[in-house]
């Protein structure tokens, strides 16, 4: 059961805020409790936070977890969280690390049991997928993040919806993503430009193993490239042929492509259209015919096949 003990919000001396870092400061109370709400933190939770800022919502945190290790870049902000949190400091209550969250190894630090964290939106997508990972110890039982409303939104969408991409079949493979709450503009001191979105991020236990996952992010890449367009289309164009990997020629490969789609029942179906089982299903029906695809050069796949 979370508690609030006072008023979390600051910003008296706030240094001056950094757009080119992603810098929005978060100042409903009431949207503060709802992220901490969604974490069901119990009292013995090592928590993460990304790009703790003045610590609004540090302070949620600490009232409610055993520990909170903060990564933040911003060297001011870091001396703000020493201004008013020196005796958690003391204790290693809080523990701050300054780095870029981005580039962070997750491994230098004890297991974490959430992920708690108002994250720069330009990052996002990294972010993620490094939370994603299937490096991260398994004792990470979810993610609450406030990002973007249109990257909210691409998470979260399913097959046909016109949000769907990419990102949302990588991420339908790997977990579970449900919205908390929608955030206005008006609640951040300076306002973004767009709105955002608190979602709930819940690792799924059973998904492909990391080389399936690099692989499909290939497919999708290609499949994705022009979504309306048919499977059919984007996977015999001269785009898609770069990513195979296979030993067949130009022809066999485009009978395999055919072959398989025809099998399937999708010679006229489009990616927006497919959910992540029938892609998956595809994938592996052409690699038993002898046709793979290259490995994704995405960072977070790389990092999962380097144990592999």
């Amino acid at each position: 059961m979370w508690r609030r003990v006072f008023s979390t919000v600051r910003v008296a001396n706030t240094p001056s805020l950094k757009r080119s870092l992603g810098q929005h400061l978060l100042v409903n109370t009431s949207v503060l409790d709802a992220i901490v709400r969604a974490s069901c933190l119990q009292p013995q939770d090592h928590v993460l936070e990304v790009g703790p800022g003045t610590g609004n919502l540090t302070l949620l945190l600490l009232q409610n977890a055993a520990k909170v290790t903060c990564v933040e870049y911003d060297h001011r902000m870091i001396a703000q969280l020493h201004e008013r949190f020196p005796d958690e400091i003391a204790m290693k209550k809080l523990v701050i690390i300054r780095d870029d969250f981005a580039t962070f190894d997750m491994k230098t630090i004890e297991p974490i049991d959430m992920c708690v964290a108002n994250i720069p939106y330009h990052i996002s997508s990294p972010i993620v997928a490094k939370l994603l990972s299937q490096k991260i110890d398994l004792k990470l039982r979810a993610s609450v993040l406030m990002v973007q409303e249109e990257f909210a939104q691409r998470l979260m969408a399913t097959a046909g919806h016109k949000n769907y991409s990419r990102l949302s079949v990588n991420t339908a493979f790997q977990a579970n993503v449900s919205s908390v709450v929608n955030v206005p503009k008006k609640n951040f001191v300076p306002p973004p430009k767009v709105d955002s979105r608190v979602i709930k991020i819940e690792r799924k236990e059973n998904q492909p193993n990391p080389s399936t996952l690099a692989k499909m992010d290939t497919f999708l890449r290609i499949a994705f490239q022009r979504k309306n367009k048919t499977l059919r289309s984007q996977l015999t164009s001269k785009f898609a042929f770069p990513f195979f990997n296979s030993c067949l020629n130009e022809e066999e490969r485009k009978n395999v492509i055919l072959e398989t789609l025809e099998q399937l029942e999708l010679m006229d179906a489009r990616a927006v259209k497919l959910t992540s089982d029938q892609f998956l299903i595809l994938l592996k029906t052409m690699e038993s015919k002898g046709l793979s695809f290259v490995q994704s050069s995405f960072h977070a796949f790389g990092e999962m096949l380097l144990d592999e």
